[in-house]
């Protein structure tokens, strides 16, 4: 079935009515929106320390969420997406970006008006080793679940994963992607023996 030229609202239709291949278009067609909306989201907010990678996923993951809520009465699919999506890197810039808060990072405030000369030794360090060291082990197990992730080539395998994340049950993962609860059960399962065989391996078990 032919689907590049159906517009978002037959294609949610058809998702809707069991068509599964309209979602592998939507997911197709929305992973490049969320590329053009996160590049312009990153050009308005430089120097935040966030890649464009992570507003990507943030804009990418709002799809099924799009999906589950639109009613189409008001706006185009399109607008009631890039709205929630834009929310939702808006909201993950000022959770993590240097510029959106005064982080300290590395046991360094980067905020300037927090070094001042007469802030005490752990004042001025912000953080004890015991905090660095935890920011160390956040950092290297984010490494190990983007080496996971990358092997899963399927967009729709992403947000199976992502989803499950989220604490949604396997009949909700079911029920938002049009998987069977076979490959479903596939996925996840796959996902969590390569996760903790790299644990293993780094001995953080």
């Amino acid at each position: 079935m032919q689907l590049d030229n159906v517009e978002d609202d037959v294609l949610i239709d058809l998702l809707r009515q069991g068509v599964n291949v309209a979602m592998e278009e939507l997911l197709r067609r929305y992973k490049y929106y969320s590329w053009k909306l996160a590049y312009q989201f990153l050009n308005e907010h430089p120097n935040s320390g966030i890649a464009l990678e992570e507003f990507h996923q943030e804009a990418f993951s709002y799809i099924i969420p799009a999906l589950k809520n639109y009613s189409g009465n008001d706006c185009t699919f399109y607008s009631f997406w890039k709205s929630g999506a834009t929310n939702a890197m808006r909201n993950y810039y000022r959770e993590n970006a240097y510029t959106a808060k005064g982080w300290v990072f590395a046991g360094i405030s980067l905020d300037e008006a927090d070094n001042e000369e007469d802030f005490s030794v752990a004042e001025k360090h912000g953080i004890s080793d015991i905090g660095m060291q935890s920011g160390i082990l956040k950092e290297e197990l984010q490494m190990m679940f983007d080496d996971v992730m990358a092997t899963f080539k399927k967009d729709s395998d992403v947000i199976i994963i992502n989803l499950f994340i989220e604490g949604y049950s396997f009949e909700d993962i079911q029920r938002e992607t049009n998987a069977s609860k076979r490959h479903v059960y596939y996925v996840i399962d796959r996902f969590q023996k390569l996760f903790s065989e790299l644990i293993k391996k780094r001995n953080y078990n």
